[in-house]
């Protein structure tokens, strides 16, 4: 599983939690379903997983994943082992979680858009109180 190979390959402890799975399952679907229950019984097939470019991007979902492998694995094992990184989190939960939050508030997650890639998503309060989440361009090493 990637559970398995993420630990392995990593070399941490810390596995995969069901919002990552959720996340991941989204992203190989192309489907935004809510609910884990929604993909528990999909399977997904070789070319699915190592073939097929991901829609609106320029690689696989193997490809994706295996840059976040590299990447976590040089340059972030001991934060990810400190569950320092939310990592495997959307674009829109990141906003859900972060919206009320203090200006300044941030969190680390792997970029959708670029392999290998972790972005910051951060608070920025108005003069009116109003707030917005701001990603920064992916960083990768």
């Amino acid at each position: 599983t990637l559970n398995l190979k993420f630990m392995a390959e990593v070399g941490t402890s810390r596995g995969l939690l069901p919002e990552h799975f959720l996340f991941l399952a989204q992203k190989i679907f192309n489907d935004n379903s809510l609910s884990i229950e929604a993909f528990q019984h999909r399977c997904v097939s070789w070319s699915q997983f190592n073939k097929e470019i991901l829609l609106g991007r320029g690689f696989t979902f193997w490809q994706w994943f295996d840059g976040v492998l590299d990447l976590t694995k040089r340059c972030l094992r001991s934060y990810w082992s400190d569950r320092l990184i939310i990592g495997f989190i959307s674009k829109q939960y990141v906003t859900s979680l972060l919206l009320n939050e203090p200006d300044g508030t941030f969190l680390l997650r792997f970029s959708d858009s670029e392999i290998g890639g972790i972005t910051i998503a951060h608070v920025i309060r108005g003069q009116d109180g109003s707030s917005q989440i701001e990603n920064i361009q992916p960083f990768s090493a």
